[in-house]
């Protein structure tokens, strides 16, 4: 668990610090990762803010989440192997709507690449398997579609504008290539470089979120960029220790993945940050090796959260999924079983709340449950 606070300042750039409509500021800030990891930082420093049982019946059974966007008093969630979204009261975690097109026609999908929602006109957006943007109402109804020339990885939105990262080709992707969506004047606008990068390793993590600002990570790539007024911004640098990750290991990600895994897990190496959540005082991230780390924006001070440490509603760093939505709150995803055999612990941690949570009714067989713990 503590492999990642030795760190040797050794910094391998793999990409160019003159991309096209990137930033090429020398001040960027380097973070260090700190071998203290005594603070309790959730304990400390977040408090409970929502509990979301989601709502369990035999007709809705969300298997997993791949995208939760917070807003008001509605959870929107992508789910059940990306062919589902669901539309839930974020107060008692009924869902309210389910939206389920299966096929080829206007407003249908065999897959979700992502969703996304426009919070002025609220409608959600989809991104379909079949090139394709589709808007929904939140009560269900097919609204209208447009065609795109690439498959996209990720999607977002923000003031007016779709954002669309990571086009799919093979084992290829552009790392800095952003197609935006004008959901007004339907007018489409380029940000970034389209150079590839051949590397089909992806990580379980997201390279692209929305909270305060509009995230991205790259592959191969130690820096936390954001998206301001359509310019890439390098915010940050991370300082890893890349020595074993050379250009023959990497191409052995296409030639040989075994070989590259094994050297991956043996060495513990890092080959992608990912899953950026920003409040207002703190930044999380994920990396490829599934640790949780905590950026205190202030002191320029990144650490691990030793969740041994933190007895916070016991939860893990396997927990944290980064939901979109500028809340200055971070949300853990609880399976129902666990929370049903730990039941006293998260009680104590619960305080004053432990009787809301025996109202909860939870079974161990039901749906997740979001936690969202926000800044005090």
């Amino acid at each position: 668990m503590y492999k990642y606070l030795i760190i040797s300042i050794v910094l391998i750039f793999y990409t160019s610090c003159s991309l096209q409509n990137v930033s090429n500021d020398e001040e960027i800030p380097i973070l260090n990762f700190s071998d203290k990891i005594d603070v309790e930082y959730l304990l400390n420093f977040f408090e409970l803010d929502e509990i979301v049982p989601i709502e369990t019946t035999d007709s809705y059974l969300v298997s997993d989440v791949k995208k939760v966007i917070r807003n008001n008093d509605k959870i929107i969630l992508l789910s059940s192997d990306n062919r589902s979204v669901f539309v839930i009261d974020i107060h008692t975690g009924k869902i309210l709507n389910h939206l389920y097109q299966l096929g080829g026609g206007p407003g249908e999908w065999n897959y979700i690449m992502d969703i996304t929602f426009d919070d002025v006109s609220e409608q959600i957006l989809i991104l379909n398997d079949y090139e394709k943007l589709l808007a929904y109402s939140l009560l269900g109804d097919f609204l209208w579609e447009e065609n795109l020339e690439a498959l996209y990885n990720y999607m977002t939105y923000d003031k007016g504008k779709a954002f669309f990262y990571g086009p799919l080709d093979g084992y290829s992707s552009y790392p800095y290539l952003f197609k935006i969506y004008s959901l007004k004047d339907k007018t489409w606008e380029d940000v970034g470089d389209d150079r590839k990068v051949e590397f089909p390793i992806r990580s379980k993590g997201l390279q692209m979120v929305r909270s305060k600002q509009i995230w991205f990570t790259a592959l191969l790539d130690f820096r936390l960029y954001v998206l301001d007024n359509n310019e890439i911004k390098s915010q940050y640098q991370l300082n890893v220790d890349t020595s074993n990750l050379t250009e023959n290991l990497i191409k052995k990600s296409i030639s040989n993945p075994v070989e590259f895994f094994n050297e991956v897990m043996v060495h513990e190496l890092v080959y992608n940050v990912n899953s950026v959540r920003e409040t207002a005082n703190y930044l999380f991230f994920y990396t490829n090796q599934s640790e949780l780390f905590i950026v205190n924006k202030e002191k320029k001070e990144t650490s691990m959260i030793d969740f041994s440490k933190e007895g916070f509603l016991n939860i893990e760093a396997y927990d944290y999924y980064p939901h979109e939505g500028d809340d200055n709150s971070v949300m853990f995803i609880i399976p129902a079983e666990r929370w049903v055999k730990q039941t006293n612990v998260i009680q104590k941690s619960l305080n004053g709340l432990g009787k809301q949570m025996e109202l909860l009714d939870i079974q161990d067989d039901d749906n997740p449950i979001l936690l969202f713990l926000k800044e005090k």
